[in-house]
């Protein structure tokens, strides 16, 4: 019984902590609370397109330079569409963190303002 009680700890402990891994490597997903599911998908969706652009243009080993020239123009596309959505985000009154100097790793979405 004992055993049992442990191994449901540490499998808590487990699920616990890489949910904190999660919203350490993902910050954009580390949200302000009183969020409309309409406005969480799309930070989920921005956060995706972020995660994309910025590591950098995804091709195979030995890749002709069109192949990395196409590559990269498609990085750029989601690049830009991602800074599109923040825009979109800001205009329906979302930031990604205050407007005072805060840390990038303790940013989250909240209400513009806030």
């Amino acid at each position: 019984m004992a055993a049992q009680k442990s191994s449901r700890t540490v499998l808590l402990f487990a699920a616990l902590s890489l949910s904190a891994v999660a919203q350490a490597s993902f910050p954009s997903t580390a949200l302000a609370g009183g969020m409309p599911d309409a406005i969480r998908r799309e930070i989920d969706s921005i956060s995706r397109m972020n995660e994309r652009c910025r590591g950098g243009p995804r091709v195979r080993a030995g890749a002709t330079d069109a192949e990395v020239e196409k590559a990269e123009a498609e990085r750029e596309a989601v690049c830009e569409g991602r800074d599109d959505a923040i825009a979109g985000m800001r205009a329906k009154g979302w930031c990604f963190g205050k407007d005072s100097d805060e840390r990038e790793a303790d940013r989250v979405w909240r209400k513009c303002g806030k």
